[in-house]
């Protein structure tokens, strides 16, 4: 096995970052499905598993998925950080190659469309991209971050208030 070069590293943790996201749908994913198989066996035939404790079930269930999906966007950070210096070392900092920076729209602004996300384009860096991790983190948007935590809280929310507002399934038979 010979050296590893920076773009052996990239191409590896390129992949990797790929592989961390498709990891965070597929926990999304599994995560819902486990509770609809819960709240669905406990309301057919959860008499059984005794009173009202068992909600209490579902939201750590909710809470530790969130945490390894916090640890999964807590790799993917990591990842794109040293990806940004393989960056800058092959093509310099996007600081120094003249762009002008643009702020990222808001979901707040009132002139707020999709393609705004990405204003920047080849002719913004003067015919010299700095690579994908550093122009995401100037003008990349913020949106899949936060659409996770509201995901994750949101569920979990959802079961805490199933838990304390749900019947007792045993006073229902």
């Amino acid at each position: 096995m010979g050296e590893i070069d920076h773009e052996s590293q990239y191409r590896v943790l390129r992949d990797e970052i790929l592989d961390q996201i498709h990891e965070s749908r597929r926990l999304e994913t599994y995560t819902l499905g486990a509770l609809a198989l819960f709240y669905t066996w406990l309301l057919t035939s959860g008499a059984a598993a005794g009173g009202r404790a068992v909600y209490w079930l579902a939201p750590p269930m909710v809470l530790l998925a969130a945490i390894r999906a916090w640890t999964i966007l807590a790799r993917i950070a990591e990842i794109a950080a040293y990806l940004r210096e393989i960056e800058i070392a092959a093509f310099g900092r996007i600081a120094d190659i003249g762009v002008t920076y643009l702020p990222p729209a808001s979901l707040l602004d009132y002139r707020f469309k999709i393609a705004d996300l990405y204003k920047a384009d080849i002719a913004t860096y003067n015919g010299r991209p700095p690579g994908w991790e550093q122009h995401m983190q100037v003008y990349g948007s913020r949106i899949v971050g936060r659409s996770a935590l509201a995901y994750w809280l949101l569920l979990f929310v959802f079961t805490v208030f199933a838990a304390m507002l749900l019947p007792d399934i045993r006073a229902l038979r």
